[in-house]
């Protein structure tokens, strides 16, 4: 019962992140909106037993792609021509 409630939770809240990562017009907003749901789905697959597969997506998603995206985003203008 806990688990499927848990899985429930981590599904809607990775489906609102999406959303947000989409939908938003900031740029920072939609980059944590993407790390919410990566973050999420690394969760998912830690409780589904898939070990290595959870933290690969927590380390390499969640992580370091999010941290490089954060880089780009703040080294440009943000202006557009």
């Amino acid at each position: 019962m806990m688990y499927e409630a848990a899985s429930v939770l981590l599904l809607s809240l990775s489906v609102i992140f999406s959303i947000l990562a989409v939908e938003v017009n900031s740029l920072y907003r939609a980059i944590f909106g993407l790390f919410g749901m990566t973050a999420t789905l690394g969760i998912l697959f830690i409780l589904m037993a898939a070990y290595y597969a959870g933290i690969a997506q927590l380390l390499v998603y969640a992580g370091g792609l999010i941290a490089l995206m954060l880089v780009v985003v703040s080294l440009t203008e943000g202006k557009e021509r």
